[in-house]
């Protein structure tokens, strides 16, 4: 099975430093020699037969036994990452439309390893601001932020609902995506 593992908090403000090239080695050292990095945030393409708990836990482990480093890992298998994509909520028109007027990235995917509770949901959706737009699916919540991510309460109430949670912008998701299928299908 294809997998794609977003590390949380890496190379962000100078903090858990780790380069993409020691990370290809750390997953050679695995046994998983297949894997492909995606720009320094820490997304790394590969395959395995190993249930998504157990490649989560081994690969937190061999990030803290390499790197000395506690960074939680949230898998995604390619085939869900293409269902995510076929499920935007947004009109391309919204979208569009919240791009022009932005002052930065402002359509993003939060990555969840389990689903939000639903005390989680109601402080999340406390949090919008102005014309902030989210979805929430399963373990998997789409934001398109009104002007910006930076500064956004919304994102902060999405980072602080669950410890094991990352985002990436959806460009970024557009990417693994085709790397995904060039590389592996």
């Amino acid at each position: 099975m294809v997998y794609i593992a977003f590390l949380k908090g890496i190379n962000v403000g100078g903090k858990n430093i780790i380069k993409m090239s020691d990370l290809k080695l750390m997953f050679a050292n695995m046994g998983i020699s297949d894997a492909i990095t995606y720009i320094q945030s820490g997304n790394i393409l590969f395959t395995s037969d190993d249930t998504e708990e157990a490649l989560e836990t081994k690969i937190e482990a061999s990030i803290f036994e390499t790197f000395g480093l506690n960074i939680a890992v949230i898998l995604r298998t390619l085939t869900e990452l293409k269902q995510l994509l076929n499920c935007i909520p947004f009109s391309e028109n919204d979208i569009r439309y919240i791009e022009q007027n932005a002052e930065g990235e402002v359509f993003y995917l939060f990555l969840y390893k389990e689903a939000l509770s639903e005390s989680s949901k109601e402080r999340i959706s406390a949090r919008k601001q102005g014309n902030d737009r989210l979805e929430i699916i399963n373990r998997d919540v789409y934001v398109l932020f009104d002007k910006t991510i930076r500064n956004s309460k919304l994102a902060n109430a999405l980072q602080k609902a669950d410890e094991y949670c990352t985002s990436r912008n959806i460009k970024t998701i557009n990417k693994l995506v085709e790397l995904g299928t060039n590389n592996f299908i």
